[in-house]
Formats: structure tokens, sequence, C-alpha cells
């Protein structure tokens, strides 16, 4: 009897394209609308936001949950521009080309003068993992490789 022992590589990957559409979860200032990553850009489709908060910017983050910690995004393009009143309205948002689209795990808008999460969209499509992390501040790593080893009896 001759046993043989082989190693089987999955790999998952995930695609720098995103090509579900994922909700903004409003929690200030009427912030709403659904985002999908595509061609480098955030494209938010039927965003609404009251312009309320003194200093509020587009962030998105690759770990963790929102915080002042992720990288602020210009909105318009080019522009240092606090986010005023905007009402049901698509935007394209430019991701700065040094961040793989792939990394990115949340879209906030972030309120820089009061440290606040006014909405915020994960792009997961795990109703466990989202509750997670709607409700904890746990850091996570998207990538990972499962290796399995498989043997039989021949």
């Amino acid at each position: 009897m001759k046993m043989r022992l082989y190693t089987i590589f999955f790999v998952v990957l995930i695609s720098t394209e995103l090509s579900n559409s994922y909700q903004i979860n409003g929690r200030k200032y009427g912030v709403a609308g659904d985002v999908v990553i595509q061609n480098g850009k955030l494209k938010i489709t039927n965003f609404s936001y009251t312009g309320g908060a003194p200093d509020a910017y587009f962030y998105i983050g690759t770990e963790g949950n929102p915080n002042g910690n992720g990288r602020r995004l210009q909105y318009p393009p080019g522009s240092d521009a606090v986010l005023g009143k905007i009402s049901g309205s698509n935007l394209e948002v430019m991701i700065p080309t040094d961040i793989d689209p792939a990394k990115i795990l949340w879209l906030s808008v972030w309120c820089k003068d009061y440290s606040l999460n006014l909405g915020e969209a994960y792009f997961v499509d795990d109703p466990k993992l989202l509750e997670e992390l709607r409700n904890s501040s746990n850091i996570i790593n998207m990538s990972f490789v499962a290796i399995f080893y498989v043997a039989y009896v021949m």
C-alpha cells in the first residue's frame, strides 16, 4: 500500500473591480447613497448629505473601521473643499493611484473637526462579517490563502 501526499493551494483573490453596489449606512446629517468601485473610482449613486457638519470629507480605509486615520479623498477632483449640501446626486470620486482598489475595506463621510463618522459603506459581502465590522473596532485582513492537504491510499 502506497500513500501519496498532495498539497493543493486555493487562493482567494479579491478583484480590483467590485461589481456589487454597497449601501452607505447613514448616521448623521442625512448621509445616504450607494457606492461601487469601478475603473479606479468610487461611483456613488443617489448621494445625499445635508451639509450640516463643519468639516466633512470622503475617507477610505483598508483596515479597521472608519476613522480619521483613513485616507481623505478629494471631491470634486483636485479640490480640498469640505463637502457641501448634496441632494440625490451621482458622484465619481477618484481613488489615489497609490491605493489598490481591491484593498479598500470602507468608505466614510468623516467630519474631521468632530472626529465623527457621518455614514459608511463596507465593501463586504458576508452579512455576519458586515455586522461584526459595524459593531466593533476589530482590524481584519481581507486577503488570505487557504492551504489544504489531501492524502489518499493507492
